[in-house]
């Protein structure tokens, strides 16, 4: 499942799976950043990151892990604000997917 464009969730159904598209992924952790006091996506066009501000990769036992790109704004706490960011992306995806990521990488691209 490393390059898939789903996650794979577990369900009690017998008619077939359910998966979660990353673009979903993707923009649950986004609205989470920007709900965020003192935070706010990074813009795509940044020379620090390739792919896009926020990238979900899988480890070897499916575990998600996601890479974000995040400006804080000046005059906060970079190392608080970083910690609530990643709180709140735990919380959104759990609560709106029941989706526990394994990992949460934060890249502070810019100070706004």
């Amino acid at each position: 499942m490393a390059n898939s464009e789903y996650h794979k969730m577990f369900n009690f159904s017998r008619n077939g799976e359910l998966g979660i598209s990353n673009a979903v992924i993707c923009e649950i952790v986004t609205h989470a950043v920007n709900d965020c006091e003192g935070a706010e996506v990074a813009e795509s066009q940044s020379r620090l990151f390739s792919k896009g501000p926020v990238v979900c990769k899988y480890s070897k036992n499916d575990e998600l892990i996601l890479e974000v790109s995040v400006k804080v704004k000046y005059g906060y706490n970079i190392a608080d604000t970083s910690m609530k960011v990643q709180e709140k992306i735990e919380h959104d995806l759990l609560y709106m997917t029941e989706i526990r990521p394994k990992k949460i990488h934060l890249t502070i691209a810019d100070l706004k």
